[in-house]
């Protein structure tokens, strides 16, 4: 397979990948790869962002990294999908669509977690070296308050223990298992009109009248409110997670989150499909679904303990490589000076 390569400027953290053996065709492989490395959590590991044609150069993918939804727990590898193919939709409904739909956005959801990780772990060394009375630099005093506007806490976190607490809950992850039946559930496993137009996997929508967006089939006369375009899907998950994170709708989520966390259990996303009754007007009916896919999918057997691949970086494929910045890539670097 020809697989053409190029340099990226990763400038923090970013996703992961699929695989599904046994899916052979001789149809024109049209896929393209760019490589890049980048750091997260003192660990350096390729990434691949990847663009695919058509479903066929998506199996043909899986299938030459052996990533199959049997394979998940000897690592994920590290590659974005950045939208599905367009003739994704044209797969029948059932198992196997089922399976690459899961495995395409499981690595990117990994992705995800590990940027809140990695700055979660910032953070509290910030706090950490605050609270014995070290100075804090310019640096490090902006990253909290870019912190406290991404999440939506209002005081200063340095000096309000309340607000501190506040953040860290805001500021954590979601089970795969929990995201991975949400997408299924709002995209109809990727085939549904938003996700194929404009990578909304949730359905989340936007409200002013001079946003991007695709407008509902169904919007009554006087609405203006219409589906959210994202760039890729990764920037999709990212804005489902951080949507579950802050807002006020999903607080009984964030407090179950919490409560299974001080008692030092995982976090499942079996336990926390309970604080979804306000993501749709059906309440506990959706919540009845979602736990319904996890269950029937076994997604906690395959996700809970799933992990980024830690591969070693070839030196043979020159990569242009700068120092992670991994606040400007997870707040928006419209949030921090270029400083």
């Amino acid at each position: 397979m020809q697989i053409s390569y190029k340099v990226l400027v990763i400038f923090a953290l970013l996703p992961l990948l699929l695989g599904l053996s046994g899916c052979q065709n001789n149809q024109k492989n049209t896929l393209s790869v760019d490589s890049a490395t980048y750091t997260a959590l003192d660990s350096q590991r390729r990434l691949e962002v990847i663009s695919p044609q058509s479903r066929h150069d998506l199996y043909r993918y899986f299938s030459e990294i052996n990533y199959t939804w049997n394979t998940v727990m000897q690592g994920v590898p590290a590659v974005i999908v950045e939208k599905f193919p367009d003739d994704f939709y044209e797969l029948t409904a059932g198992s196997e669509r089922t399976k690459i739909f899961f495995l395409t956005l499981l690595p990117m959801i990994l992705l995800v977690n590990e940027e809140i990780d990695s700055e979660r772990t910032a953070l509290l060394e910030i706090f950490s070296r605050h609270d014995r009375n070290e100075s804090l630099n310019a640096r490090e005093i902006e990253q909290i308050a870019a912190a406290a506007h991404y999440a939506k806490v209002k005081s200063d976190p340095l000096t309000d223990r309340r607000a501190r607490l506040l953040l860290l809950n805001r500021l954590n992850k979601i089970p795969p298992s929990l995201a991975l039946a949400q997408a299924a559930s709002e995209s109809a496993y990727g085939t549904s009109r938003f996700a194929r137009l404009g990578n909304n996997l949730f359905g989340e929508m936007v409200f002013t009248a001079n946003a991007e967006g695709i407008t509902p089939l169904n919007r009554q006369e006087g609405e203006k409110h219409r589906a959210r375009v994202f760039p890729t899907l990764i920037d999709s998950l990212r804005a489902y997670i951080h949507n579950l994170n802050t807002h006020p709708a999903y607080q009984e989520l964030r407090q179950i989150r919490a409560e299974i966390l001080m008692r030092g259990e995982d976090v499942r996303g079996m336990e926390l499909a309970k604080g979804l009754q306000l993501y749709s007007t059906r309440k506990e009916a959706y919540v009845d679904d979602i736990r319904a896919i996890i269950r029937a999918n076994n997604l906690p057997k395959h996700t809970a303990k799933a992990s980024l691949r830690r591969e070693e970086i070839s030196s043979v494929l020159p990569v242009e490589y700068l120092p992670p910045q991994a606040s400007r890539q997870f707040y928006g670097r419209d949030l921090l000076s270029q400083n």
